[in-house]
C-alpha cells in the first residue's frame, strides 16, 4: 500500500502480508467478497482457500467521492 500513497496503519498483527494485514482491519475471518476501506484504497477479498486469503483487488477512490471518516472533520463546501 505504501506504492500507492497509503501507508499501513501500525498495529498488533502477526502478518507482513496483505492477507493478514486485511485480517487485522476486518476483524473477523473474512469471506470472498468482504471490503475494508483504509484511507483512500479499497480492498475487497476475491479469493480464500484453506481460511487464507489468496487473492485481493484494490481501488483506489478519489478523495473527493469518500464520505468524511469519523475521525476526520467534513470538509465545508462553499
Amino acid at each position: 500500500m505504501e506504492r500507492i500513497g497509503q501507508p499501513f496503519d501500525p498495529g498488533d498483527y502477526d502478518s507482513a502480508t496483505v492477507g493478514g494485514y486485511f485480517y487485522y482491519r476486518s476483524e473477523q475471518i473474512p469471506k470472498v467478497g468482504d471490503e475494508i476501506t483504509v484511507g483512500n484504497v479499497r480492498m475487497v477479498v476475491k479469493s480464500i482457500r484453506n481460511r487464507r486469503i489468496r487473492e485481493l483487488t484494490f481501488a483506489i477512490i478519489p478523495k473527493k467521492v469518500l464520505p468524511a471518516q469519523p475521525d476526520e472533520p467534513a470538509e465545508a463546501s462553499s
